[in-house]
């Protein structure tokens, strides 16, 4: 079985700023799914979260971007920045990992803050298994808003 050592970065960009005053956010550190095995049948799973803290209790709405490398939501990619033109398929979903896709409108995360207390927001990225890919890093971008 051959390893390709390939590192996945979805690099999330958190607007720094406070929602009206009254939540702030941590920083959202890139979800690296490390190294990728084309041969292994089993997705590549790494969950990571958002933290939110609140002055007063607030519902907040999390819309993830399309993929800066296909420009959709359904079909995000990475790309290999090592050179070659491969592209590898990956999905943003909620905390469950599974489907549907995380994006806008229905499709975006919610999370209930109470005031006073710092919330992790989890999310997950996944792989799915069996992609011929070149070795290499790939990385894309995923805008977040955050909305109340």
């Amino acid at each position: 079985m051959l390893v390709k050592k390939i590192i996945g970065i979805v690099g999330v960009l958190l607007p720094a700023y406070s929602l009206a005053g009254m939540c702030s956010f941590g920083s959202v550190q890139e979800v690296a799914f490390g190294q990728y095995a084309p041969s292994l049948g089993t997705e590549t799973i790494r969950q990571e979260l958002i933290t939110a803290s609140c002055t007063q209790a607030a519902k907040l709405t999390i819309s993830f971007g399309p993929s800066q490398v296909s420009g959709t939501i359904n079909e995000r990619k990475m790309r290999n920045i090592s050179g070659g033109s491969s592209q590898l398929r990956y999905h943003l979903y909620k905390s469950t990992c599974k489907a549907p896709e995380l994006g806008t409108g229905k499709d975006a995360l919610s999370a209930s803050v109470s005031a006073g207390i710092v919330m992790p927001i989890y999310f997950c990225g996944v792989i799915p298994p069996l992609q011929q890919v070149d070795v290499g890093n790939y990385e894309d971008y995923v805008v977040l808003t955050i909305s109340p």
